[in-house]
Formats: C-alpha cells, sequence, structure tokens
C-alpha cells in the first residue's frame, strides 16, 4: 500500500471555548485520565412514520445515482436520485395513501414537481418529471393560462387529487437541472429531508464497499500541533480491495485535534461515486462520536459548511468529511450532541500511543476500517511545515 502524507495550510481557522481539564482533577484509568470523553448517546429517533408503508416510487428501475445528504455546494442533498438510463417516460406512481398538496413546474431546479401529503403529516416529493398524469395535467394548462406564464405553484385541497399508494401520478423527464433522471423524497410534518432508504422495500443492488481516498487530522486552536505543525495533515491512501486499511506512520499530537475522511461508495450499475450512511469514530476502542446520516435539516441545511471542510476541499479537491464540530448548529445526525462534539484533547489522556479506528458503511451494510496510532505528548520542537510532502 503506497500512502503519501502532505502537510498544508488550512485556512486561518482559530476556534475558541474549547474546553482543557486540568489534569490534577482527573486519575488515571486503563490509560485514559478519569473525566472521560464525552460518551456517545443513543441516536434518538424522531421520525415518526412507518417505514414499511412506502413503495417504490418508479418502475425506471433500482439504480441509485445519488443518496441521501450527500454533499452539494450550499445544502445536502435532500432526497434520492433514481437511474432513468438517461431516457424519459417511466412512470411515477405515489409511494403511499395521500393527496397532492402542491404542484409546481419551473424552467429551472427540480422543473415539474410533485408534493404529495399523508396521513400522519409526512411528505413525499417527485422531481424533474416529463409530465403529470392526465387529470393534472390538465389541471395545471388551465392555471397557467389563466396566470399567462409557464412557471405555477400552485396548492391543492386534499379533495382535489387525492392518491392511492400505487397510483400513477406523473411520468419520469428532464425538467429543471440535470441529465433525466427521478428525484424522490420524504420529508416530515416540519419539511426536514428524511432518509428515503430508510424505507423497507427500498433495496437496491450494492455489493461494493466504501473506499478511503483521504485521512486528515487537523489541530484545532492555538497551541495545538500535528507532527510538530499547527497544519493539517493529509494522508492519501490507495484503498486496498478488502476495505480494512493499517496506517504504517504513527502520528503525533498536542493540543486539541479533529479527524476528517474523504470517504466515497459505489452503487452497482451506477458510474457515480456517491456518500456513505455512517461514520464511527473510535479512540482506544471507546466510541467517541458518530455520524448517520438519517435526517437533514431543510431550512438550515446551508450549514452542510460545518460537516465538510471546505478550505481543504478547495486545496485538495473531493469531499472532506469533518468526525468533529466544532460550532454551533442544527444538524441532526452526529452524537453527541455537545460542544466541541468529536475534538480530542490530549490534556484529558496520558502521553504515549494511542489507537485510533475510523469505520464508514453505506446504507447496504458494507463497511471499510481505516486504523492507526497516534502519540499524545508535547512537542519536542516546532519544525513548521508549509506543503511539503512525505512518501512512506
Amino acid at each position: 500500500m503506497m500512502v503519501r502524507v502532505a502537510a498544508f495550510r488550512s485556512g486561518c481557522i482559530l476556534l475558541l471555548a474549547l474546553t482543557i481539564y486540568p489534569t490534577s482533577n482527573l486519575t488515571l484509568q486503563n490509560g485514559v485520565l478519569s473525566s472521560p470523553i464525552a460518551q456517545v448517546e443513543s441516536l434518538s429517533d424522531s421520525i415518526r412514520t412507518d417505514f414499511s408503508d412506502y413503495v417504490w416510487p418508479t418502475d425506471a428501475g433500482r439504480i441509485v445515482t445519488s443518496v441521501f445528504a450527500e454533499y452539494r455546494s450550499t445544502h445536502f442533498h435532500g432526497g434520492i436520485d433514481i437511474s432513468t438510463g438517461d431516457d424519459t417516460g417511466y412512470r411515477v406512481f405515489a409511494s403511499r395513501d395521500g393527496y397532492v398538496a402542491r404542484i409546481i413546474v419551473g424552467p429551472t431546479g427540480y422543473g415539474k414537481m410533485l408534493w404529495l401529503r399523508h396521513a400522519d403529516g409526512y411528505s413525499t416529493t417527485y422531481a424533474h418529471l416529463r409530465n403529470f398524469n392526465d387529470a393534472i395535467d390538465a389541471f395545471v394548462k388551465k392555471e397557467q393560462l389563466r396566470l399567462e406564464r409557464y412557471p405555477v405553484n400552485i396548492e391543492c385541497k386534499p379533495t382535489d387529487f387525492p392518491v392511492k399508494k400505487g397510483d400513477l401520478i406523473a411520468y419520469t423527464g428532464e425538467t429543471g437541472t440535470g441529465s433525466p433522471h427521478l428525484h424522490f423524497e420524504i420529508r416530515d410534518e416540519n419539511k426536514n429531508f428524511v432518509n428515503p432508504l430508510l424505507c423497507k422495500q427500498f433495496t437496491f443492488p450494492d455489493d461494493s464497499l466504501p473506499r478511503f481516498f483521504r485521512l486528515v487530522v487537523t489541530p484545532i486552536g492555538e497551541n495545538s500541533f500535528i507532527n510538530n505543525s499547527f497544519q493539517s495533515h493529509v494522508i492519501d491512501i490507495v484503498p486496498p480491495l478488502n476495505g480494512s486499511i493499517a496506517l504504517p506512520e504513527t502520528l503525533r499530537a498536542f493540543g486539541s485535534f479533529g479527524f476528517a475522511v474523504d470517504v466515497r461508495d459505489r452503487i452497482n450499475g451506477s458510474r457515480f461515486k456517491s456518500g456513505v450512511y455512517s461514520h464511527r469514530l473510535y479512540l482506544d476502542d471507546s466510541l467517541i462520536y458518530s455520524v448517520q446520516f438519517d435526517r437533514a435539516p431543510s431550512s438550515d441545511d446551508f450549514q452542510v459548511g460545518l460537516y465538510y471542510d471546505f478550505d481543504l476541499m478547495s486545496d485538495e479537491g473531493g469531499k472532506i468529511a469533518r468526525l468533529y464540530m466544532n460550532s454551533p448548529n442544527k444538524l441532526p445526525f452526529y452524537q453527541p450532541r455537545k460542544p466541541n462534539s468529536g475534538i480530542i484533547n490530549t490534556a484529558r489522556f496520558m502521553d504515549g500511543i494511542h489507537k485510533f479506528k475510523i469505520i464508514s458503511s453505506d446504507f447496504g451494510k458494507h463497511s471499510s476500517e481505516v486504523s492507526g496510532a497516534i502519540v499524545f505528548s508535547t512537542p519536542s520542537e516546532f519544525k513548521f511545515s508549509f506543503g511539503h510532502g512525505i512518501k512512506v
């Protein structure tokens, strides 16, 4: 395995209010000072819908080209994209009983789109449609003529277009932005996004492992160092076939720092690289931070910049996901939900070698792992690194 290690500028980000625990108040337990790192809380499930009640929304097939909560430059991807093989005209079905609550037609964005409301207050949306069923099409054309314009945004009454699960409501298209595909979403009663792949019948072929491409270790705050440098340390990884990576380099850390990863997945039949479903970060075999994409915000989805490291992405490309949270936010998918979650402070541990492990999984329960060793100690000397690389 070839691993290239590079340290470079990651932007002048000073993070304040990092908690330092005086070692005088702590005792030693299994190599860790006794005021333990915050324990990961159980993932609280506030999703109140029956996932067994949803059916697959199209006859276009079951190739998913983009999964839930993937990176977009200004927001999280709020649903799944279902391939139509670069063709249009496949049937689109109501995923549950309900009614058409909103009809949207526009030249950009989602193009032609339907919102269906369901009895539990949840909604499903269907976007980039070529056209609607005959009754909805006739209704939309009448409204366009009345308003004398193409774009419309129509709120409907429950009695206008009631639907049963499996009813034909539209046909797949390429309206709005992008090539032909069906964009499908589930939203809760507050219009926040819910992962459609939680639905019991939403299965698709996937036998590939997530692949690690980079591991990033970033010193956080003043007087914090990784390998005697105040810059981010980037390890480029050549992914092995079995998905298990043991890094040959022993890192050194002092102060506060966080891990970040570039991990991508591929679903059978898709040429696109997808995001993953979950991450787990362990230190000395204790789970200290987790991410699981069951939900994502809609009104606050611009907070994508708190999860992805934009500085590293602009310098290195790819999608660098932070395994720590250093700013107050409303993102619902990480644990523990506490200030500075995932940030590791070496002052809370004994000096010496500590083991770390990151496990990333896709929705098909395929997992890959990267592991290594990191020494917590006072910097022996301050030799700052500016962009040069080391080959291991």
